[in-house]
This record gives structure tokens, sequence and C-alpha cells, in this order.
């Protein structure tokens, strides 16, 4: 299956799936791939694992809205990030909130910012 097809959901079967975010270079400003600019990535050389995938994209619109904050002086929120409660909320498909992910750091913790 690609990575771009969606499969139908079914309550009755139990699924068993992992979440793979990579933030090993992430662009922090800008809208998307078409947008790059070396002035806005850092080697950030994070990786977030998980079974909830909202879980994982809150996480990377916190931590690209923490970087943005650091980078201009000022709150820059990740904008539109309201999928992310869409999916929490209304299709109960995770969490979102960032209070409720229990979240495990392994290994460098220097320049964390999460």
């Amino acid at each position: 299956m690609s990575s771009g097809t969606l499969r139908p959901f079914s309550a009755q079967k139990p699924v068993s799936q992992a979440y793979l975010t990579h933030t090993l270079t992430p662009l922090f400003y800008g809208r998307g791939p078409h947008h790059w600019d070396p002035r806005h990535v850092w080697p950030y050389k994070g990786i977030f694992f998980s079974r909830d995938p909202v879980a994982t994209d809150a996480l990377g619109a916190h931590l690209l809205a923490t970087k943005r904050s650091l980078h201009f002086g000022k709150d820059m929120p990740i904008t539109p990030a309201k999928h992310i409660r869409v999916a929490e909320t209304r299709h109960h498909l995770g969490v979102a909130d960032l209070k409720r992910i229990d979240l495990m750091k392994v290994g460098w913790e220097g320049d964390i910012l999460i």
C-alpha cells in the first residue's frame, strides 16, 4: 500500500499500526517543500514514534511553533493546525492535547525544545 492510499477504517477489526514522523531536519517556516529555505531548516535530529497519529502531528506542530518562537522572537503558531484538533474531537482518532501525551525521550537531550 503506498503512503498516500487511504485504507477503510473498521471498528470491528483491531488494528496494530505505528506512525513515525521524522524531525531530522525540519522546515519550521514556509509552506512545505516548495518554499524550502535553508535559513528555516535546522538539524533537530529527532523522530516521533507512536501508535497515535494525532499525537505525532500535535508534537510536530508544537515543535515547529516552539522553534518559530525562538527564531523570530514572537509567537508564530502553525496554521492551519485545525486538522489536528478535528482529528481528536470530531473523529476520535487520537490525542492532540499535549498534557495528555505520554512523551518518552530517548538519547541526546541537548536543544530538545519539547
